[in-house]
């Protein structure tokens, strides 16, 4: 809450938004969920979590509405039950939301077990999360040509549901909120920001073409597998 609200002291001195009326703001969160509440890591083995409950989100939201701290928010939620901490959310605060799941249905982790080997080297844990690959995928994928949110609220729905035919484990991905700024608005005015004007429409950077290409056909390129329970 304090590091949205932009409250310093309350956040430890860490970093916070300080975003103002002029600003989209894109907040993406990942980690466990439960209906009404998103877990996050406790100070402590002790407390291992620390909660964050949906009528604190909503208040959160409030505040920064109230306090001109956007112009528009996209928040992206990769969790299970994600869609159970927006079910109040109103349509008339300019913030759109996409979920991992609806309020009662887990969300799935994927390249886990053999597929989660690096150089040789089991690195004990699931390498992504469905929901989240799909829709950075796509992000990526479709830079400089003006995706707008719904089309890819649409693309990362049908590569995140549950589909046999691949024996794949998956998810309703949900949205809430304003539905007309997932029409107007395009991914890039919160992921990356306007591009560069160059002649041409050439690419505006090799190198970084080449590393996102890399990455995409590392963790993209591979063939479907099991997906696994994400909680």
């Amino acid at each position: 809450m304090a590091v949205m609200m932009g409250d310093k002291e309350a956040a430890g001195g860490g970093k916070v938004l300080e975003s103002t009326i002029e600003d989209n703001v894109f907040v993406f969160f990942v980690d466990h969920g439960a209906p009404g509440i998103l877990a996050f890591p406790g100070p402590d083995d002790k407390h291992p979590f620390s909660f964050f409950y949906a009528d604190q989100l909503m208040d959160t939201l409030e505040y920064m509405y109230t306090h001109r701290m956007y112009k528009e928010l996209v928040f992206y939620v990769e969790a299970c039950e994600a869609g159970s901490m927006f079910v109040d959310l109103p349509d008339d605060m300019n913030i759109y939301t996409m979920t991992a799941s609806d309020e009662e249905v887990s969300s799935w982790a994927i390249y886990c077990d053999e597929e989660a080997i690096i150089e040789g080297k089991d690195v004990g844990t699931c390498l992504g999360d469905l929901f989240s690959i799909n829709w950075m995928a796509d992000t990526v994928g479709h830079r400089g040509l003006n995706r707008n949110l719904y089309d890819q609220y649409v693309h990362t729905k049908k590569e995140t549901a549950e589909n046999e035919d691949l024996d794949r484990k998956g998810s309703p991905v949900c949205v809430y909120g304003d539905m007309e700024l997932q029409e107007r608005a395009t991914v890039e005015e919160f992921m990356y920001g306007p591009l560069p004007k160059v002649p041409g429409n050439a690419v505006i950077d090799k190198k970084e073409e080449a590393m996102s290409n890399q990455i995409l056909g590392y963790l993209f390129g591979k063939p479907e597998s099991d997906s696994h329970h994400h909680e």
